[in-house]
């Protein structure tokens, strides 16, 4: 992988063939890395293995829309309402609770279908084979730096 990744010249081409890894290893039928970045708009949805093409960009309209809304509820019934709360809040101890831990977010699809937030989502989520998601926090020297998620 490192020799791949050397190859791969950039930070997006690295955190997709990280997340092609991940996706591998697990059995997943897909995986997405997320970095977390040290200002607005404090995370990216990149680095995707194995998702539909426009579903990344797609979640992040409707993380933002989410973002706005007051139903963003404490704490988050999805793991995508505890990124609405980081936009919202920005990257505190508070905002970052949820992805500080390893966690399995189980039946999503319905949860996304029935949330009128996540509309831009609906298609990929009609679609979509999958139903847990586990996120897993990213630690560099002790610092949270992202997220990597498992579909």
């Amino acid at each position: 992988m490192a020799s791949r990744v050397a190859d791969a010249g950039s930070l997006d081409a690295t955190l997709r063939e990280l997340a092609a890894n991940v996706a591998r290893a697990t059995g997943a039928e897909a995986a997405m890395v997320v970095p977390l970045e040290s200002g607005p708009p404090w995370f990216r949805l990149t680095g995707t293995f194995g998702l539909p093409e426009g579903y990344g960009e797609a979640l992040q309209a409707a993380i933002q829309a989410k973002a706005q809304s007051p139903a963003v509820t404490e704490p988050p019934s999805l793991m995508a309402d505890s990124a609405a709360l980081i936009l919202r809040l920005g990257v505190t101890p508070q905002s970052l609770a949820p992805f500080s831990t390893t966690f399995i977010d189980r039946d999503v699809r319905r949860r996304l279908l029935s949330d009128p937030a996540y509309g831009p989502v609906h298609r990929f989520a009609r679609e979509a084979t999958w139903d847990t998601v586990v996120s897993v926090p990213m630690v560099y020297h002790e610092r949270q730096v992202g997220v990597v998620i498992a579909y």
